[in-house]
């Protein structure tokens, strides 16, 4: 989907058109990816921000952060969005690397968003942070998060179970909760029926 490999069988459609067909420039302007382990680059924290939209403005910058619920630890630091970042963001915590990764996506405002495990690895109060930036980033936007840890989908409009490689359910979580199926021991296993 990202357009790092093409699919060896089948095929993936976007509008009825083949994914190769489609040039991967074009293709990823069109998509905002938040991967399981954020990838920060030595540069500033605006610069790192910025990545998928190199000119734009401070003021984005900030509106983006906001949105991430990171402007107020960015105002913290002593350079604020001038600070200066390793590779692995030395100066931020897990929680707020994940959440400038999705002040990048804010940023893009690309209509597809892939969230590739965008919670796992963090504390209880970094979850919640990134839970409440990532509802706010899926508004009007296609979505595909893929999740490991169910709190992520719980308010997803159609949740796919995979199981050996195929999807073996299908529906809003309330209704796969009630099928008793795959979904349903996933959540009894997780610990609890959270709507």
């Amino acid at each position: 989907l990202l357009r790092f490999a093409l699919p060896t069988a089948g095929q993936i459609l976007v509008d009825g058109e083949g994914l190769g067909n489609i040039p991967s420039a074009i293709w990823r302007k069109q998509i905002a990816w938040v991967p399981q382990q954020p990838v920060i680059f030595q540069g500033t924290i605006a610069e790192n921000i910025a990545l998928g939209k190199p000119l734009a403005s401070l003021v984005e910058i900030q509106a983006a952060a906001r949105l991430a619920s990171l402007d107020q630890r960015i105002a913290a630091l002593p350079s604020g969005y001038n600070t200066v970042l390793g590779e692995f963001g030395a100066r931020l915590s897990g929680g707020e690397l994940q959440r400038l990764v999705l002040a990048r996506a804010f940023l893009m405002d690309a209509p597809l968003l892939v969230l590739d495990e965008p919670s796992g690895h963090l504390d209880p109060a970094s979850e919640e942070l990134l839970e409440e930036a990532v509802h706010r980033l899926c508004a009007g936007r296609t979505v595909l998060i893929i999740a490991h840890r169910l709190p992520t989908v719980y308010r997803a409009d159609q949740i796919l179970v995979l199981a050996h490689g195929r999807i073996v359910e299908s529906g809003k979580h309330p209704a796969l909760v009630a099928a008793k199926g795959v979904y349903a021991r996933l959540v009894d296993v997780y610990g609890g029926n959270r709507a």
